[in-house]
């Protein structure tokens, strides 16, 4: 029924909103090589739609504003087709400026709601990209690695840890796909492993980006307006 009702939504879209000569897919930041940039359609509508449920509003924090997205488009592999990544800011939050974020891919013919409030980054292992989200307190934490192709991400494997980080040496259970390791197996890996950090999860709920990815958070939009983006991109790609 969900799928019906979607592509329902994408027909009418298409054939009614008219092209915007003002602002289009371009003036969305882009992770990655811009050269190798490409969208299909039927990824666009899927953002459209993606952007049009997203629910950003929770609790009662009155001083959140949850009227402009900052949006991201990330190549993770470098096939060019990337995923979506929304961000709302919380400005002067104790001091800081604070995010909240939810990551989108496309696979399956359906949305892939990958993630939400969660660290992000990049991890080249064996080879290649692979995207990471997790979470990390001074008493744990979890990292899950995908695979990303064609703007579908795949799980390929898990990190998890309980540890006292006290005094900059963990110790408890660390593991990968249930394998145990020891802190000091744990601390070859990370030392050996290329990692582009994007956003940083250091309070429940809230995301601070690394400085340098705090610069692709730099183009604001209502919903409407990005919506009507990625509609006049599939359009524009029939």
């Amino acid at each position: 029924m969900k799928s019906i009702i979607f592509a329902l939504f994408c027909i009418v879209a298409i054939n009614l909103l008219p092209l915007s000569t003002a602002v289009d897919i371009s003036h969305i930041p882009f992770y990655g090589n811009r050269e190798n940039f490409h969208l299909p359609a039927a990824h666009a509508l899927a953002y459209a739609e993606a952007i049009r449920s997203a629910e950003f509003e929770f609790g009662d924090w009155e001083y959140l504003n949850f009227d402009m997205i900052l949006p991201v488009l990330i190549d993770v592999s470098g096939d060019g087709i990337p995923l979506l990544l929304l961000a709302v800011k919380f400005e002067d939050y104790w001091g800081t400026n604070q995010y909240w974020n939810i990551l989108f891919g496309y696979a399956n013919g359906e949305i892939q709601r990958i993630t939400e409030r969660m660290a992000i980054g990049m991890m080249h292992i064996d080879g290649e990209n692979l995207l990471s989200v997790g979470w990390v307190t001074d008493f744990g934490g979890s990292y899950d690695f995908y695979r990303v192709q064609n703007g579908a991400a795949e799980f390929v494997s898990t990190m998890r840890f309980v540890a006292d980080w006290h005094g900059g040496t963990p110790h408890g259970e660390i593991s990968i796909d249930s394998e145990e390791l020891s802190p000091e197996e744990y601390w070859e890996i990370l030392a050996a492993t290329p990692t582009k950090r994007l956003m940083d999860r250091d309070h429940p709920g809230f995301v601070t980006p690394y400085s340098t990815f705090e610069e692709y958070l730099s183009q604001s939009f209502t919903s409407d307006q990005l919506m009507q983006i990625f509609l006049d991109h599939a359009a524009s790609v029939e």
